[in-house]
């Protein structure tokens, strides 16, 4: 009994090891390869292939984790959510890659089929409700969120849509995501307001310099 009790004092130890080396490298960003090098510098003992097999599991793992929570924040937005294999010959999980592109509803559960295999546990079908969750070790899937078809088609449009804040990567984009009209380029917005407005006012108006507001009327 003592002897049992000493290897599970090991076993949790190990685990806990494992468990905060990978709560780092999430924390920090850190993705597969990072959690790699952490495992073999954290966890004495533990092998090269071995630490790559336990970060592959552990952070695709949540991730897909994450994107589930995600699509339950947003689901409004989604149409459902889709599995994503990538097929590799060889590599992939034959059943893994037969639900390649299937869709459930976000809050449905996919059925993972029995496919007959070599290598496929003998209890499939197998109910998954995030990707891989049926044989997560070593999955390489992906999940995805499928948005809803009914989505509007501009940049206006859609920051009425609620829960969605879109955040746009350049200064031209953000004026004209404030000020354009749908469909409307740089361009069209400029023309417009400079019919109604000294290029002083335009400037002021747009919250941009005068220089800048030129070197943007010279681009065509």
């Amino acid at each position: 009994q003592r002897a049992a009790r000493n290897m599970r004092s090991v076993e949790d130890s190990i685990k806990d090891l494992v468990r905060n080396s990978l709560s780092r490298v999430v924390a920090e960003g850190g993705n597969v390869n990072d959690a790699w090098l952490a495992l073999q510098r954290d966890v004495a003992g533990m092998t090269d292939d071995h630490a790559r097999l336990v970060a592959r599991t552990e952070i695709m793992g949540a991730q897909r984790y994450g994107k589930q929570a995600l699509a339950e924040e947003t689901e409004h937005l989604l149409k459902g959510k889709t599995w994503r294999s990538r097929g590799i010959k060889g590599r992939s999980r034959e059943w893994h890659t037969a639900m390649n592109g299937v869709t459930v509803g976000v809050r449905e559960s996919w059925t993972v089929p029995a496919t007959g295999a070599k290598g496929q546990p003998k209890d499939y079908p197998r109910i998954a409700y995030v990707v891989g969750e049926d044989q997560p070790f070593n999955c390489m899937c992906d999940q995805r969120l499928a948005l809803a078809d009914d989505l509007p088609d501009t940049a206006q449009e859609l920051r009425s849509v609620k829960g969605l804040t879109l955040e746009p990567m350049t200064k031209q984009a953000a004026v004209l995501l404030e000020h354009g009209r749908p469909h409307e380029t740089l361009q069209g917005l400029l023309q417009r307001l400079e019919n109604n407005m000294s290029r002083n006012r335009l400037s002021e108006y747009l919250g941009i310099s005068k220089a800048t507001l030129y070197e943007w009327l010279k681009q065509e």
